[in-house]
């Protein structure tokens, strides 16, 4: 696997799990995993959350893994139109599939054993 695409298997637990429900928004996994990889600047940020804005190129580049990710369907499930002609990643929604979850694990561990070491979510 890729930088990119650790990063976002690694976003999708995390905003799944924040949001509390099975599927979370394909926008919000992609600043995640921007954010992490520190290129999520304002600009990125503004035009993600803003429907009818176009990505910027690094964020465009992101959702392509993710689309990419979501048609293999093994290690992220998607809900909306993934297809050829995507839809905005404010309409999808996706989750980690169960080999997902168990990719992500180690790392969810080592997360929940720091925020308990700092008192706060990370």
């Amino acid at each position: 696997m890729n930088d990119y695409e650790i990063a976002i298997l690694n976003a999708v637990s995390l905003e799944c799990e924040r949001s509390e429900w099975r599927y979370c928004k394909s926008a919000r996994v992609l600043g995640s995993a921007a954010e992490s990889m520190e290129i999520l600047d304002p600009d990125s940020q503004r035009r993600l959350f803003t429907e009818g804005e176009t990505n910027t190129p690094r964020i465009e580049e992101l959702y392509q893994v993710l689309i990419a990710l979501v048609n293999d369907a093994k290690f992220v499930s998607g809900q909306g139109n993934f297809g050829r002609d995507p839809a905005d990643p404010l309409f999808t929604e996706c989750c980690l599939t169960p080999e997902g979850e168990a990719k992500t694990a180690w790392q969810n561990k080592i997360r929940k054993k720091a925020e308990q070491c700092v008192g706060k979510k990370l």
